[in-house]
């Protein structure tokens, strides 16, 4: 039925990956981490079950531009936010895969304006070519093609959410590579390690 891009073993590595550089950056802090629901969660919950060390919260936030169209409308909204207090917070937001960078703009400003000490992003995916805000992201599995995803918690109406793998319905034509970190900045984009 897909075709898979990227295999639960590849997916587990990555996972793994990811919490190892925030346990060790935050071995010392008290963190908080974001869910941005609703296709982050499967990748939330393995990933805080890596992490080691640091005091870590969890929390969740729902967020959409599209409202009741299929076409995004560019202003976002909030439809479910965080409980906790996040004044003063060391956050990171969690994200399943990153494409324009429009709603990890919108909510570093939005946790900045709530008072966070600090803020950082985590991405298990990022579409590079389809980037159009300058952001930074410090935790990164991996960057792939413009081509729509599911599973391991990305849906195509709401089904396949459930799949252990990230599948494709038509082959892939790029490159997927493997990368840590990655920054954009207003003159053009620059990956990282």
């Amino acid at each position: 039925m897909f075709n898979k891009l990227i295999s639960s073993e590849t997916i587990d590595f990555l996972v793994q990956d990811i919490a190892s550089r925030i346990s060790a950056d935050y071995k010392d802090k008290d963190v908080l981490i974001v869910s941005v629901l609703n296709g982050s969660f499967m990748f939330t919950a393995d990933l805080v079950r890596y992490i080691k060390g640091p005091k870590l919260e969890i929390d969740f936030i729902s967020i959409s531009s599209y409202s009741d169209k299929q076409v995004s409308s560019g202003k976002i909204n909030v439809y479910k936010d965080v409980s906790i207090d996040i004044k003063d917070k060391n956050i990171i937001i969690c994200e399943d895969i990153i494409d324009s960078g429009r709603s990890i703009k919108f909510l570093g400003k939005y946790f900045l304006d709530k008072g966070a000490k600090s803020i950082k992003v985590c991405s298990l995916l990022l579409k590079e070519e389809m980037l159009i805000e300058d952001i930074e992201i410090h935790y990164l599995g991996c960057v792939i093609p413009n081509i729509f995803v599911v599973g391991y918690g990305m849906d195509d109406a709401y089904k396949y959410r459930c799949l252990d793998y990230i599948g494709t319905k038509r082959k892939c034509k790029g490159n997927i590579r493997i990368q840590r970190t990655y920054k954009t900045t207003q003159k053009g984009l620059s990956g990282g390690r």
